[in-house]
Formats: C-alpha cells, structure tokens, sequence
C-alpha cells in the first residue's frame, strides 16, 4: 500500500511539474503584446493615451503611465529629454518651470539624481507627491506587453535606442520622430536590432504624404501620423485615404487631444467617427475611458452584425421579391466589408447593423403581385404581357410618326 501511495505522488509530481513549465512558459495564453496589435494586419481600433492619465496624475509621471494603461489603453505616449549627465527623463521639453519644483529653467543643466528629487504639479499646477521619472524606471515598473510610444528628438534617437536595446524593450517601444520618412527609415534599418518608429508628417503637398506611406511600408514598418490644422488637408481627403490608407493596409494615427492637430476635429465621438473613417485606426487622445467607451460599443455591435449575418445566409432567395432580395444583398455587402479585419467607426457599425436589420425584416414573399415599394416580380406571364404591352406602344408610336408625315 505504501508504495502504490509513493507512486502517486510521483506521478501527481511530475503532472504538476509538466503543467506549471507549461503554463509558465505561457504556451496557450501568453497575452499579445501591444506592439503585436499595433502591427496585425486586423487592424483593431487602437488607443494612445496622451502623456498617461492626466485627469487624476501630472502629464508624464510614472503613477499617470500606470493607470492610463491600467484603464484600457493600449499604448502611452511620453516625451523623452535628456540630462547633463545623459540620463533620460520623461519630460515634455526641457524648461521645468511649469512642470515641477525645480529651482532650474533645464533639465539639461542638471544631473539624474537632482532631478528626481522634484516633484511634479499637476494640469492646475499644484505640487503633487509624484516626481520626474527617468526612462530606466518606466521600463522596469512596466509590464513587457504593455505598449509604450516615446516622443524623441532627432538628436536623441541613439541614446535612447540604446537604453531600449539594453533592457530588451525594443520590442515593446515605438519611437515617434518628427524627421522626414526617409531619414527615419534609413537610421532604423542601420540599427542590429529591430526599432519600431512612427514618421510624423504635417504638411499639405499630397506628394509627400504619400512618399511617407510608401517608405514606412517598404521598411516594414507601415505606420504614419499625419497632423494639420486644416480641416481639408489632403491627409484627411477621400483619395488619399481610399488609395493609401485604407487599400495598403497602412496604420494611420490621428492626434485628437488638440484641434490643432486634427483638423479642428474634437476629442469625442464626432471626431473619432470622422477620422476613423477616413482610414485611422490608432487615436491618440486625452479622454481615456470615453475612448474605451466607444471602442466596446462597436465591439457589441460588430458581435451582433455577426450574428444577423449568419442569420441572413439561411434566407431561401426562391422565396422572395426581387427588390427585398436586393436590399438585403446591399445589406449583406455593407456589414462583409465592416467585418473585413479594418477598423470602423461606431457610426458606420450602427448603419450596417440597421441596414441589414431592416432588410432582414422588409423582406417581401414573392407573390407573383406588384411589390409594395413598386418593383415588379418576374414571373412568365409578366414577361409576355411587357412583351405585349411594349409591341404596342411601339406600334402606336410608329402610327402617329407616319399620321405626322403624311400631314406635312
């Protein structure tokens, strides 16, 4: 007896041992990385939250990076500058009054270790107990899957690939410079280990907006931004948006927490709708949890579009007009190309599920009888009676042609 209980035991150790590398090793739900998302060629809507959650924490704080990721978004956009001694904080520029305690103008004149002794105020500039946090920090109390974009000047861009390179976190981070596409490519390419960047463009000469589209693809890296005050800026105009964005499957981002910066789109639903349908799929905004909002709303309706699809599939067409047929058809076409992998609006899923639902319930049993919306159904004995009936007409009209020649 007391060996078959020994033998138990080893076999329930050696189960326990199997499962637990198994799971640890993450084999079935390993989560997908942020940048895993930002990259598939699904294209899911995608959310940046700007400067982390300002709304409870000072723009740029480690606490404000927490909870904006913790609330739902998918990456946090942080700005980089670098100190005297070549440590790198978050930051957004270099003079410090306005942000913080610090009795200096430059983050540039003082060393890392000064500099995290202060402490940050907040959007009403009141000192709160959070202070600067240097880039080392930020990737070691963040999560590997969690998604970071870093804001970075030109002259920065090594010393910080290098930081990213040093803690395993290329694969994480995407580095957003304002620098020409071109540049931007030919500086990632020459790097050992792959970086992620993000071109910025905001000009209005539609030659250049597409040479960026086309140099991030070709790097393998299609993503853009495009900002404008412009409402009618050429990055916002169907053609551009149907040519380049939507049809080459290129991830465009649209900065909605300043007008200034959208075309004078706001940071709400309106705005989002518009520029999602212009082919962005990745907002970055100020207002989080409304984002998140939005984005589960066209998530319960892409299920339900789902679910009135199938039930569209199992319709006998023999059955029915031809005109609710054909309604329903358009229908069917509009929720295919809504589930196609792209990102959409919330506007444009509620119209296709309505759409199909309307269709759904106006179909019409073919009767051999006039439809009420003043189509006919074809059937045999309506074509010889069309027959007939334009013989006719065209009888009569020859009549009156040679009564009107033979008056003259």
């Amino acid at each position: 007896m007391g060996l078959k209980n020994k033998l138990i035991s080893s076999i329930l150790l050696v189960a326990v041992i199997i499962f637990s590398s198994f799971f640890s090793a993450g084999a079935i739900f390993e989560k997908e990385t942020a940048l895993e998302k930002f990259y598939s060629s699904e294209q899911k809507l995608l959310c940046i939250s700007h400067r982390g959650d300002t709304e409870f924490y000072p723009e740029n704080s480690l606490e404000g990076v927490k909870s904006a990721l913790k609330k739902g978004a998918d990456f946090v956009a942080v700005n980089i500058v670098k100190t005297a001694d070549g440590v790198y904080f978050l930051c957004e520029d270099e003079s410090l009054g306005n942000v913080c305690n610090a009795p200096y103008e430059s983050l540039s004149q003082m060393n890392a270790a000064e500099a995290e002794k202060y402490k940050l105020y907040d959007v009403y500039g009141k000192e709160t107990e959070y202070k600067l946090t240097s880039l080392e920090r930020l990737l070691e109390k963040t999560d590997s899957e969690d998604g970071l974009i870093l804001d970075v000047k030109p002259e920065y861009k090594d010393g910080v690939y290098s930081v990213l390179s040093e803690h395993g976190a290329l694969d994480r981070v995407i580095l957003r410079v304002k620098e020409s596409s071109s540049e931007l490519v030919e500086w990632a390419q020459s790097k050992e280990e792959k970086v992620y960047v993000i071109a910025v463009y905001s000009g209005n000469i539609i030659f250049s907006t597409i040479s960026s589209v086309k140099n991030m693809t070709m790097a393998e890296m299609p993503a853009v931004q495009y900002q404008s005050k412009n409402y009618f800026n050429v990055a916002y105009g169907d053609f551009f948006a149907n040519r380049y964005l939507i049809s080459e499957n290129v991830r465009a981002v649209a900065v909605t927490y300043s007008p200034d910066l959208c075309g004078q789109r706001g940071d709400s639903s309106d705005g989002w709708n518009e520029l999602i349908k212009k082919g962005y799929s990745v907002i970055e905004t100020n207002n989080i949890e409304a984002f998140n909002e939005y984005r589960k709303e066209t998530e319960r309706l892409e299920k339900a579009i789902k679910e009135l699809y199938e039930k569209s599939l199992a319709i006998e067409s023999d059955k029915f007009s031809q005109v609710s047929l054909d309604n329903l058809r358009k229908a069917k076409a509009e929720c295919e190309a809504l589930l196609s992998g792209k990102a959409f609006s919330l506007d444009e899923a509620q119209k296709a599920y309505s759409d199909l639902l309307f269709a759904l319930e106006d179909m019409k049993i073919s009767t051999g009888e006039v439809d009420t919306r003043g189509a006919l159904n074809v059937t045999a004995g309506k074509v010889i009676a069309a027959v007939v009936v334009g013989a006719a007409l065209l009888a009569g009209q020859i009549f009156v042609y040679k009564m009107r020649r033979k008056s003259k």
